[in-house]
């Protein structure tokens, strides 16, 4: 059995209207050599049954059982068995609620390597925004930045606020407007995420942050790749 290119981690909790647009964003397409990884935080709002209508694009799915206790805002324990049950080198990580709007693994994988965490240009909004972005890329109105490798990411307080960008003023995430270190859906090289030991796992506060400062520390690089365009679709709290 050959170690296929890639692995690609998706993470779900209580967000079971974007979870099916996300994994029908993937299947449309048509992914090859990838392994696909999916890790169910306890849901109880019927994202079971989308699970099970996408689970032959899996070769695993994890299941944790519904929380008995106060839901915590740190994921880490759910994102890092993703990441144990990866079988190739490059780790992708996204959440269910993230899109696929162009092919996003093929940059990704051209990009990461150790050392460099490579990061989809990720929008954030209803999906009536996405509907026009998407409708923006297929008639070439979107001009797409290229990479940009910068020596040093942002990750101090006030991070969070999205940046308005054209069309329309939707707001983006991660990209070079603004070069936010986060995993909305990014490709970290096993080797890296090893080295730091993943996502610590007693933090009470954002993981991500987290992990993007250990990397750093580590000398690890972030690059934003223009034409691997993702779409986060906004969501209630789980």
């Amino acid at each position: 059995m050959t170690t296929p290119k890639a692995s690609l981690i998706v993470a779900t909790r209580n967000r079971v209207t974007q979870l099916q647009a996300g994994l029908q964003s993937i299947r449309d397409r048509a992914y090859e050599d990838v392994e696909m990884i999916l890790v169910d935080d306890g849901s109880t709002d019927g994202s079971e049954g989308v699970i099970e209508s996408y689970a032959g694009m899996f070769s695993t799915i994890i299941r944790i059982p519904p929380r008995t206790s106060g839901y915590s805002w740190n994921p880490s324990s759910v994102l890092n068995a993703g990441h144990r049950a990866a079988s190739s080198d490059i780790h992708m990580e996204q959440g269910g609620e993230v899109c696929h709007l162009t092919d996003c693994i093929t940059p990704l994988i051209e990009e990461c390597r150790p050392g460099v965490v490579a990061l989809a240009r990720c929008y954030h909004g209803p999906a009536s925004d996405m509907e026009t972005l998407k409708l923006a890329l297929a008639q070439g109105r979107v001009d797409l930045p290229p990479t940009v490798r910068p020596e040093l990411c942002r990750t101090e307080a006030g991070v969070w606020m999205a940046a308005l960008v054209e069309p329309g003023g939707i707001a983006l995430y991660s990209g070079v407007e603004r070069l936010a270190p986060f995993m909305f859906l990014g490709a970290i090289h096993r080797e890296d995420f090893e080295a730091v030991g993943g996502y610590d796992e007693k933090r009470k506060d954002r993981n991500d942050t987290d992990l993007a400062n250990r990397l750093q520390a580590r000398g690890v690089r972030f690059s934003f790749v223009g034409t691997a365009v993702a779409f986060h679709l906004q969501h209630a709290k789980a």
